[in-house]
């Protein structure tokens, strides 16, 4: 879970990339892979 400031800026292409990041860094074979984003409370 990723919080930012506001979901709409986030771009479907970022949250690939950062699934990539991931499965490079950490051997998750077959393992699917949920990315979440929460904005920030006020």
């Amino acid at each position: 879970m990723f919080h930012i400031n506001s979901r709409k800026l986030v771009h479907f292409s970022y949250t690939r990339y950062l699934v990539n990041a991931i499965r490079q860094q950490y051997p998750f074979n077959g393992t699917p892979l949920r990315i979440g984003f929460r904005e920030r409370e006020e």
